[in-house]
């Protein structure tokens, strides 16, 4: 009777301890809620990266966002390093993103990379 108490107690720890572990992690939508800014590094960037900000944007977790320089909304998901933001006129723009840090980067398919920082 005692060994299967002790076995029991255990049992309820290993659950505890993997419930835990579960929520260690931020979900996309905390990761990227926010004001970015773009990065000084790439204030003067030459290629061809669309997006439906300029100089910045923020980001809500209700997935809407809008940019800093204008009253332009939209609204965004992302999962599974993708992000997903469709402005007001329906446009649709896609990339893969990285959280870094206070960085986040914006990937289009041809490797093309625009970068932004938190603002604190």
């Amino acid at each position: 009777m005692k060994k299967i108490k002790w076995i029991q107690f255990f049992l309820i720890i290993v659950i505890f301890v993997c419930i835990s572990f579960v929520g260690c992690g931020q979900s996309p939508s905390e990761a990227l809620s926010g004001k970015w800014i773009e990065a000084e590094e790439d204030k003067n960037h030459i290629g061809n990266f669309t997006l439906p900000i300029s100089d910045g944007m923020v980001l809500f977790s209700d997935g809407t966002g809008c940019d800093i320089d204008s009253d332009r909304n939209f609204t965004w998901i992302a999962e599974n390093g993708t992000i997903k933001m469709v402005s007001e006129n329906y446009y649709t723009y896609v990339y893969s993103y990285k959280v870094t840090n206070d960085t986040l980067e914006l990937i289009k398919d041809d490797g093309d990379i625009a970068r932004y920082k938190k603002a604190k």
